[in-house]
This record gives C-alpha cells, structure tokens and sequence, in this order.
C-alpha cells in the first residue's frame, strides 16, 4: 500500500534524490504510486469507518450529514528537508514536506518551517446551530498529504463521506478550501449536491460577479438595481474591521509601555482612540444596511442542481426602497455555474457583460459564479450560527493533539519514518479518539439523565412501623362532563 517507496534508513544526496525523482516519474512507478494511494486511502478511510459502526444505530439515525474540514500539522522526527525540489535531503524521509504557520502552510524555506504532514479531517457537526447533545462530534473521514498540498482532497473526503449514506447536507469550510480552482473543489461539490458554507478574503467583499439584471454580491444573487450604498457594506465593515484591530494594537502598547512616550508614539495613540470610538459609532449603520440588503436578494426555488444551476425567484418590487426603471418581465430566472457561457471566459479574459453599477469600487471580473455563490447571505445571522461550527473540527484536531487521544505532535510516539507509516499511525490515533468520543459521549448522555430526574423530598411525618408516609397521588380527570 505504500506509494512512495524511499529508503527511510539513510539521508538522500543530491545524487542520490535526482536519481529517486528520475525512478518515480517512469509512468510504471506512477500507475503503482496511484493504485498503491487508493489503497491506503481505502483501507485508512475503512478502518476510520468501522469506528463509527460502533455508534448505536439510534444515535446515528439523529445525524444529517453536515460537516467541517480541515487540516492540521503532524510533524515529523528529523530535520526538515530543502524548500527547493533538487538538491541534497536533510530528512531520512526524502519527500516528506516543510509546515509553515502563514499562508497555505507549505513552507517556503524560512527558518521557522518545521518538517511534518497534514492529516485532512471531516469531523461531524450539528444539524442546525445552537445543537450540542444529540450526537457525538466524530471523525468521518480523513486523508494525509505534505503541507500545503491540500488541492483536492476535501472533495475526496465529502465524496466518501456522502456514501456514508447522505444525500444533501452542509459542508463548512475556511478560505484555503474555497480559493481552489473551481475544477477541484466547487464544481466536485455542486455535483455531490452539498451546500457550502465559507469565508472570503476583504478584497473579494461586495460586487463579485454578474448574470442579466442580478448581481452576485457577497455570495448571494441580487437585483442589479440594489443601491451602491447596500453593496459596498460589507467592504466597508471589512476596512473598519482592520483598522480597529490595528488601533488596538496600539493601545495595548501605549498601556504596556515602561519608559515615557514619544511624541509620535502619543499621535498614534490619540489616533487610535479616534479609530476605536468612530468604528463603535459606524459600524452598526453598516450593519443596517447589510439587513437592509434582504429585500433585494433573489428568492432560491429549491436547491442547486447537480450541475450547479439554480432557479430564483424574482423578490416582491413593493417591498424594495429602490424600484427599477424597467421591471423584470419574469418572475424567475435560472443561473449557470459559469457566467456568461462563452470562448472568452473559458479562456480566462474579462466578460464584456456591464451592469448598471460599472463605476463601483468593487467591480471585479469574476465571471465563475460558483466559486463565491453559497445559499445562505454571508455574515447573516444563519451563515454565522453555521460557520461557527467551524470550531468542531477545530476543537477535534486540538483534541487529537492531547496525550490521550493519539498525541499526533509527539513524534516519540510513531516510530516509523515514511509517509505510509504516519498515515497508519494517524489513522489508530483517530479511530482512538473516536472510540473515546463516543464513551464520552454516553457517560455524559447518563449524567444529563439522572439530572433530569426530579427529586423528592421523604415525608417527616412516618407510620407505626417508622416507614415514611406515602404523599398523596393527584385527582384522575373527570370521566364524564359535569
């Protein structure tokens, strides 16, 4: 099953590591690295599964299938190998990667970058915010790869996930999953019928995309004749956002500050207090006007198709501030994937499609809807109740860190050098922890129970024999009517 079979007793050369790529890249090696992947995964994904069988079939049934991904560091024993890809090795494990906190996590040769893998999780969620006792939060499903190198591997873990036995369900993820390419992820996730739920970098807040007279703003469609003034919120909030990070940075300074300030350091500081006070005073009016955006937002007619088109109903016009000068002539309209479908947008240049609102700030060409559309309005109440759920998978990897649910940072605990070693390894560390989750999960369950119970007092007052009297049993109901 090991698909990278490199010697593991002896650190490569330069020599040595050419002549290992050169063996690799034969297409004989890499049809027997590929089939030799599929079975690991088969067999790590199996053995993850068979831990899940042991969940009671009447807690399972309360599951609906909604899921959080992803990635955490598993370091590994040596020093970490060159960030360039020829060259002598420095790990006995010539192709293990380089983890760097920033970014993607694939280290790029900075002295902090530390030699490890990614163990990819899909841990279950609740099935609506605000749950936290029907079900224990599990691990479904996982995979291994270097740092970084996570394209396509969170499609692979809700695909096998959803043959689980799911049919539609929610799947949260962070901006590294929804920045790939359309063709590895959003794409592979509108043909398994999962609704996303993600984040967007500040940059790409506002107008994002367009399709006859909507406008896709912040991942949900809108009449194009929406006000400016609602469009640009959300930026607006973004910019805010940082500034008051920054100005609070510098007043934490300013108050942990030993020697006496200069006179640079008190302007910064008289500024930050006017970014904090201004921001308390503006953000809420931005956040009306997010609210405000509601009545312009198309009305979805079921779910996205597998091909990842969408019916919409057009919103009610006497309910809108701003009314258009030709009314729409439908009452809906069907959205592509991929907008407009055309020869200059499969090659990547700039759609010649304008909207009313060309002179925004935050007109962008990105004509591939689907990589910024999700069915719930971001930074709503709902996306936050479900993006926060993000914090399961989070609070899993963390708990796969403690000593007691397979310490996957301790490189003292997996003896073994290679790829395919850390993802066994891994593998009984998640099938461990699940077997706790769910011990956990009914000791817990036993607690809540025998809380529950409400208890009553023993009558003072006793019979002959010293027993305590009986308390008296409430009137039946009446059989017949008065």
């Amino acid at each position: 099953m090991n698909p990278r079979p490199t010697p593991l007793r002896k650190i490569l050369d330069a020599e040595q590591f050419e002549n290992l790529l050169q063996r690799m890249a034969l297409p004989s090696a890499k049809n027997l690295a590929d089939r030799n992947q599929n079975r690991l995964d088969a067999f790590c994904g199996l053995l993850v599964e068979a831990s899940l069988r042991l969940l009671p079939i009447e807690v399972w049934q309360r599951y609906k299938g909604n899921i959080a991904v992803d990635a955490t560091k598993v370091p590994i024993r040596g020093q970490r190998n060159s960030a360039g890809k020829i060259g002598s090795r420095s790990n006995p494990d010539p192709l293990a990667g380089r983890y760097m906190r920033a970014g993607s996590h694939g280290g790029t040769g900075a002295s902090t970058d530390e030699a490890a893998y990614e163990l990819e999780t899909a841990v279950m969620i609740w099935n609506s915010p605000g749950e936290n006792i029907t079900f224990p939060s599990l691990v479904t499903e996982i995979s291994c790869h270097n740092p970084g190198r996570l394209v396509g591997h969170a499609a692979a873990l809700t695909a096998r996930h959803q043959k689980l036995g799911f049919d539609r369900f929610t799947a949260v993820f962070d901006r590294a999953y929804n920045y790939e390419r359309i063709e590895t992820f959003h794409f592979p996730m509108a043909r398994l019928g999962v609704d996303l739920v993600f984040d967007y970098k500040a940059e790409d807040l506002g107008l994002q995309s367009h399709f006859e007279n909507l406008i896709l703003v912040d991942g949900s469609w809108y009449v194009n004749w929406m006000p400016e003034g609602l469009i640009t919120a959300s930026r607006q909030i973004a910019a805010i956002e940082k500034a008051k990070d920054e100005a609070r940075i510098v007043l934490y300074k300013s108050d942990h500050r030993t020697k006496t300030s200069t006179a640079q350091e008190l302007d910064d500081e008289r500024a930050a207090l006017v970014t904090v006070t201004d921001s308390a005073e503006t953000l809420p009016t931005l956040q009306q006007r997010l609210d405000a955006r509601e009545s312009y937002r198309m009305i979805p007619k079921g779910r996205r198709d597998k091909d990842g088109y969408q019916r919409f109903s057009y919103p009610p016009i006497e309910k809108m501030l701003a009314r258009p000068v030709n009314p729409p002539t439908v009452t809906s309209i069907t959205v592509p994937p991929v907008l407009p479908i055309n020869e200059d947008v499969a090659a990547g240049t700039p759609s010649g499609h304008k909207t009313r609102i060309t002179g925004s700030a935050n007109l962008h060409t990105k004509p591939q809807s689907i990589k910024y559309a999700q069915p719930l309005p971001h930074n709503g109440t709902e996306w936050r109740g479900y993006y926060g759920m993000r914090s399961l998978v989070e609070s899993s990897n963390n708990l796969l860190k403690s000593p007691a649910h397979g310490d996957i940072e301790n490189t003292k605990k997996r003896s073994g050098r290679g790829y395919a070693a850390t993802f066994l390894a891994l593998t009984f560390a998640v099938v461990t922890s699940n077997l706790k989750r769910i011990a956990s999960f009914f000791v817990a369950e036993a607690s809540r129970i025998e809380k529950s119970h409400i208890k009553t007092r023993a009558r003072r007052r006793s019979d002959e024999h010293g027993a305590p009297l009986r308390r008296a049993e409430p009137a039946p109901p009446p059989t017949t009517l008065a």
